[in-house]
């Protein structure tokens, strides 16, 4: 039975938590805020702690590290863990920059330890079985898609955590709010050739240091053109995250709050059925998130521990998403309101 260390006790630990305790041994935690720390390690009966460096002085004994910190820690403290000799299951985005990606992927190979990026949405159904029609030619030439990521994140979102909002430990909407769908757009599409954008703060100005709203276009080599309208001013709360694409041999639109449901398909000699009903979306409190897909990321991380030699191909996508993200970042204007 394998041990745990959980690094970061925020909203995404539970989650965490239900699987560590389902597959391992939690052995201790980690959050900067002590009263959280204390709170928590009470609850679960384990050791908590407040700084990072005790942590990892501790000498406790535990096979993988989950790293759920703010993105802006998830490379450094991702790397330490791999250098002292840990497996590591790390929350998404990878990292804020595609060289620390890079950093992380030759540290888990030169230590020769697992480094698994948290890519649940790609485990949907839907998006499974878009892969498979893609991979599998029966898609015919793709001609264009239509990416819509559409949520609600209020200022109380921001205002409740210090790293929330902030260019050095948030990154972006598209790091923290819409990786998920950019990874999928990347798993399923490749690199674009071009990409084009605007960005714009118009009701979260003096709250976050970024966009709450942009769009993209894309270009690929073999003429696909793609589309992406991203925003974290739906009205009170998310609205959808739906992919639309067109091809040779069929047109299709997958839905929902999170790329969960099929809303339309039109298929050369097929019809999807999905059969069972979809995990239920991520629930905060008064928002919402992704698919609750983690029990399909930690059956898949314990399976890849069984394997003596580490397959970095996840890992690998993880960082061109980030890469992908900087490229969008870079080519989209920030278009500033005038009163």
């Amino acid at each position: 039975m394998p041990g745990f260390i959980l690094i970061g006790c925020g909203n995404i630990a539970q989650k965490h938590i239900t699987q560590i305790q389902l597959t391992g041994k939690l052995v201790a935690i980690h959050d900067t805020d002590q009263q959280k720390v204390n709170q928590l390690s009470h609850q679960l009966d384990v050791p908590g702690f407040a700084s990072f460096d005790d942590l990892m002085k501790s000498g406790l004994h535990a096979e993988i590290m989950v790293i759920c910190s703010p993105n802006g820690l998830h490379a450094e403290q991702s790397i330490m863990a791999l250098n002292k000799g840990y497996h590591v299951l790390c929350e998404k985005p990878m990292a804020l920059k595609s060289e620390d990606g890079m950093a992380m992927l030759n540290a888990a190979k030169q230590a020769n330890r697992l480094l698994v990026i948290v890519k649940q949405n790609r485990f949907n159904p839907p998006i499974q079985r878009l892969k498979h029609w893609i991979e599998s030619g029966a898609s015919g030439q793709l001609y264009s898609y239509s990416l819509n990521c559409l949520w609600n994140r209020n200022p109380e979102y921001y205002t409740s955590s210090l790293w929330r909002g902030t260019l050095e430990m948030d990154g972006g909407t598209l790091y923290t709010q819409f990786s998920h769908y950019i990874d999928f757009l990347y798993w399923l599409f490749g690199k674009p050739r071009e990409v084009h954008g605007f960005r714009t703060n118009l009701a979260h100005q003096d709250i976050i240091q970024f966009e709450d709203q942009g769009t993209v276009s894309l270009a690929y080599a073999n003429g696909l053109i793609g589309g992406i309208h991203y925003s974290i001013n739906s009205f009170e709360k998310n609205m959808e995250s739906s992919l639309t694409i067109l091809a040779q041999h069929g047109s299709i639109r997958i839905g929902g709050p999170s790329c969960n449901n099929i809303e339309y398909q039109c298929i050369k000699n097929d019809y999807w059925q999905m059969g069972e009903d979809p995990p239920d979306t991520n629930r905060y409190g008064s928002y919402t998130g992704s698919m609750s897909n983690h029990h399909q990321v930690y059956k898949q991380f314990i399976h890849a521990l069984g394997q003596e030699q580490y397959n970095y191909q996840g890992a690998f996508e993880a960082m061109k998403t980030v890469e992908l993200i900087e490229e969008i970042y870079r080519q989209s204007s920030l278009v500033i309101r005038h009163s």
